[in-house]
């Protein structure tokens, strides 16, 4: 694991989202000051019926100490809900479910809309309705790992939905080599968790703390942190 000075975080403001029907329309390109601070945090907010995911917004701020915030400038806020943040070389990639991929050229400060196929970031072979709750981790060989909550055709995928218990799983997929971060395929289920109804399973983030790697799930009002030696494989040493 390569550790980088360049520090990114992700905040999500939901457990999940469901039915969003978003726009899948390319976003003309913009330019921004490029970030210079330590720490990026991209997050979704709204203005009215926060409830509805098509309402959310995603927004990047940065910072130097990890706790003040303020906006990047020239930031343009588009349609998304629960975005995830990773610096590689000299791009910045945000990924949402459902809606594009966004690449941020750290050169220029271009932002650039790159585009979906009918499963968002497409991951072959992923499940019908594609995934939520990104978080990027990366590969000594440089690829991403995207871990994800599998989604749902309709429905609250963090949940049980009309069934009393059920089986709720984050699971992760690689990056495709040569695809720039846009494809990825299905490698293997980080985690398993038995629910009981109204429970929820959800919103993973995955880091490294120095020694192993931190998989933090939310679950109803409770944060889980698993652990695991290695990025892909068997994740959950304890929690």
């Amino acid at each position: 694991m390569r550790i980088k000075k360049f520090v990114v975080l992700s905040l999500s403001l939901c457990l999940a989202i469901f039915n969003s029907n978003f726009s899948h329309a390319n976003d003309p390109d913009f330019t921004i000051t490029v970030p210079s601070m330590k720490y990026l945090m991209v997050f979704h907010g709204c203005s009215a019926q926060c409830e509805n995911p098509k309402n959310h917004k995603v927004f990047l701020a940065q910072s130097n100490d990890g706790s003040s915030f303020s906006m990047v400038p020239g930031w343009k806020p588009y349609p998304g809900s629960v975005p995830t943040v990773f610096r590689r070389g000299n791009a910045i990639y945000i990924y949402n479910a459902w809606t594009n991929l966004r690449k941020i050229d750290t050169t220029s400060g271009v932002v650039h809309d790159v585009g979906k196929s009918s499963l968002n970031i497409p991951i072959v072979g992923a499940e019908q309705g594609g995934f939520v709750d990104p978080s990027i981790a990366q590969l000594e060989d440089g690829r991403f790992v995207l871990f994800y909550l599998p989604g749902q055709a309709s429905g609250d995928p963090a949940g049980c939905g009309t069934q009393s218990t059920c089986i709720r799983e984050i699971k992760y997929a690689e990056e495709v080599l040569g695809s720039a971060g846009k494809t990825f395929s299905p490698t293997g289920t980080a985690i398993s968790m038995n629910l009981t109804s109204p429970h929820t399973f959800s919103d993973p983030d995955i880091f490294y703390n120095g020694t192993k790697w931190v998989l933090l799930v939310s679950e109803g009002p409770s944060v889980e942190a698993f652990l695991s030696e290695t990025l892909v494989g068997c994740i959950v040493t304890g929690k």
